[in-house]
């Protein structure tokens, strides 16, 4: 921080007061949410007229110690000019100046005077940092090469007050680190899912949820990618940039994860609708950000390679999270407390939440001006061609959001749908089925870098993206014709084969789409949301048909999304614009 010395340790203990009074704040409701838990436990046994042990006493304690508290962090303004009264060596230098009218910041400059000795100083350093930050901005912006679409590039002001370099820029040594750190982000929200999509199936047994609304609440979370992609991924882009955007994905994620407090003390269907609603909307910003920035931060050559290996971490997490769900959290699905035990996991979350958010504040990420998206892709030919007088790349682009769109509908049909189809296909099955998604999932998780090896060493994207397609429809049609532990190994190979199309038509759609890509990645990010309607006509299909015919649902949607496979494979100008040629970035003269 630019703050002078005195002003930090001021800026510290006010804070430091602060924190102090959330931890309080929740040791208190631990104390008196075990008191809540243990009365109803023995409310039956209870005598009449007995006050139990001494846990109130600890209750009240901690109440009165947290009023007190709340009561001196709000006494902390008027402390201020106490403290200037009476000891004004604590605010001033021994001169009479304060260290901002002194200019403690060089590089800015000074705010006007105000009237009164020490009234203002606080919104001077303000006013200060904010003037500092735009004088770094105005120094390190660039110039557009496009008269007619100037765009600001968002600043950047992070611990060492530099810009860094353009991740289009980047070769494969230098794009390293910040992928690394960026691959931490999938592995948290892949994390989040894991417990979501068991906490969910929890919390409806608890409620007593029938299928359809079991399903509506993985809509709910579905439905939250669709809001955050369409209705905030392209602003927060355009006006954050990539850093920014992050932020503000994990923030609103981090106020999903506390959404979850209430609804489950409360056992409030709608609250926790709402909460995975919100959720949902922050990871679609993460999605967005970090989907994009894997693909075209270093040479687009490697672009599906890294996304894959990123989305592989991405399934170690869910897979932790599921079993940290599983054989921890919700172990005994039927008792009430762990749910209610489950908010202190999503409060530990939002913190992690908000923690990532500073880290990527202070470091100093790489961004993607407009300028240098504009000369990547003009340094292909290809991406100027054009099929019936629209651009290729268009095209490209508009068909992977179809076909992304239809692939995540098949995919979590098939995923809501598992536990059912197994219990029916072979009702003596050994394996637990609260396992059994993690297991499918755990195969995913192989697909994803199995495809990064092939595309690595073996087949273009395009060819590998059609043996994906392939397989899932193969192996999806036999789910329809097959019993027993058979079927279950075809429903397992499904996830083999699903797990490598996302990242594939990700780094594929956005090739060649210049200034556009950061509008095209929060459309692709949206069209995650094709998750949330399919599982309903899937289990209208099962129900009326049975289980096997309601994969017919599923075969359906692959099959159209296909169109985009055969397109990269049979027309010759999306052929030419989608392989990947080596050293494909902008090169420092």
């Amino acid at each position: 921080m630019t703050l002078p010395l005195r002003q930090k340790l001021i800026l510290v203990i006010t804070f430091g007061v602060a924190i102090f009074v959330i931890v309080v704040d929740l040791i208190r409701m631990a104390v008196l949410e075990h008191s809540a838990i243990i009365q109803l436990r023995l409310h039956h046994a209870a005598s009449v007229g007995m006050v139990g042990d001494g846990r109130y006493p600890f209750t009240f304690m901690w109440s009165t110690a947290e009023v007190n508290m709340t009561l001196i962090c709000a006494c902390v303004p008027s402390l201020r000019p106490l403290a200037a009264r009476f000891s004004p060596s604590l605010l001033r230098n021994p001169q009479g100046k304060s260290e901002i009218e002194q200019g403690t910041l060089e590089e800015s400059q000074q705010a006007p005077s105000r009237s009164g000795a020490v009234a203002g100083e606080m919104m001077d350093a303000i006013t200060l940092r904010v003037e500092a930050e735009a004088q770094v901005e105005q120094a390190s912006r660039r110039g557009t090469g496009d008269p007619f679409q100037k765009e600001e590039e968002p600043p950047i002001i992070n611990i060492l007050n530099m810009r860094p370099a353009s991740m289009l820029r980047l070769n494969k040594k230098e794009s390293f680190p910040p992928n690394v750190l960026l691959t931490t982000l999938f592995f948290m929200w892949g994390f989040s899912y894991g417990l979501i999509s068991v906490l969910n199936i929890r919390f409806g047994s608890l409620v007593q949820l029938n299928a359809w609304q079991l399903r509506g609440l993985h809509a709910a979370y579905y439905g939250g990618y669709m809001v955050g992609g369409i209705l905030l991924g392209r602003i927060f882009l355009k006006k954050l940039g990539f850093a920014g955007t992050l932020i503000a994905g994990l923030y609103i994620y981090a106020c999903g994860a506390l959404l979850f407090w209430p609804s489950a003390v409360l056992g409030s269907l709608p609250t926790f609708i709402v909460s995975n609603v919100v959720a949902g909307s922050g990871l679609a910003l993460l999605e967005t950000t970090a989907n994009l920035s894997m693909a075209i931060c270093g040479p687009l050559e490697y672009s599906e390679i890294r996304l894959c290996v990123a989305q592989f971490f991405e399934g170690i997490g869910h897979v932790c999270g599921m079993q940290l769900a599983e054989n921890g959290l919700f172990k005994n699905s039927k008792d009430a407390t762990k749910v209610v035990n489950a908010q202190w996991t999503y409060l530990v979350i939002a913190f992690i939440s908000v923690l990532l958010s500073v880290i990527f504040y202070y470091l100093p990420l790489p961004e993607a001006p407009n300028d240098d998206l504009r000369q990547l892709a003009a340094q292909r030919p290809e991406n100027k061609a054009k099929i019936w007088s629209l651009q290729t790349c268009n095209i490209t682009f508009g068909l992977g959001v179809w076909a992304m769109f239809l692939y995540f509908a098949g995919q979590e049909a098939h995923a809501v749908n598992l536990q059912d189809y197994v219990r029916f296909s072979d009702p003596n099955l050994s394996i637990n089925p609260n396992n059994l998604g993690a297991i499918a999932y755990t195969v995913l998780t192989v697909g994803r870098l199995s495809t990064a090896f092939i595309v690595w060493r073996l087949l273009k994207p395009r060819w590998t993206l059609f043996v994906l397609y392939i397989g899932i429809i193969v192996f999806g049609t036999l789910c329809m014709h097959t019993t027993g532990l058979t079927a279950v190994v075809m429903a397992i190979m499904v996830y083999l084969f699903l797990g490598g199309i996302f990242p594939l038509v990700f780094a594929i759609s956005v090739r060649g789409m210049a200034q556009h890509a950061k509008t095209a990645a929060s459309l692709l990010a949206a069209s995650v949301g094709g998750g949330a309607w399919s599982p309903f006509p899937q289990h209208a299909a099962a129900l009326s048909h049975g289980q096997p015919w309601s994969y017919s649902v599923m075969i359906a949607l692959w099959s159209a999304g296909a169109i985009f496979v055969l397109y990269l494979n049979f027309v010759p100008q999306a052929k030419r614009q989608v392989d990947p040629v080596q050293d494909d970035y902008i090169k420092e003269e």
